[in-house]
């Protein structure tokens, strides 16, 4: 399985919750089921040069999209975690790209998402 191995400019926290059901009985009381977690969430910011950005660019463009998994290392406890970039969002670097000293530098982001077993 391929391994994403850029580093995210900024500090990344996933983004974590819980499914949970609640069923409402006519009598008044409420259930409430925990169905367990659910996936977390990374949005990785980059900053960097063009060059770079194109990297990451063709490795989204090898898995499609957010169609193929692969392997990220957690910043938290640094252990690889199956994921996919998120379902139905564009690669999408900002317009806005300047030349500083030799090289061409801008910013974007990507989200993935854990594929839980």
């Amino acid at each position: 399985m391929e391994v994403f191995t850029w580093e995210p400019t900024d500090a990344v926290l996933p983004q974590e919750g819980f499914r949970i059901v609640e069923s409402q009985f006519e009598s008044g009381p409420k259930q409430v089921y925990l169905k367990g977690r659910k996936p977390r969430t990374w949005t990785l910011v980059f900053r960097t040069t063009y060059e770079t950005m194109c990297e990451i660019r063709d490795f989204w463009k090898a898995r499609k999209g957010g169609y193929e998994v692969f392997l990220w290392r957690d910043p938290e406890n640094g252990d690889y975690v199956p994921v996919r970039f998120k379902a139905g969002e564009n690669f999408a670097p900002e317009s806005v790209w300047t030349r500083t000293k030799r090289y061409l530098t801008g910013s974007f982001t990507l989200t993935i998402e854990e594929i839980l077993g």
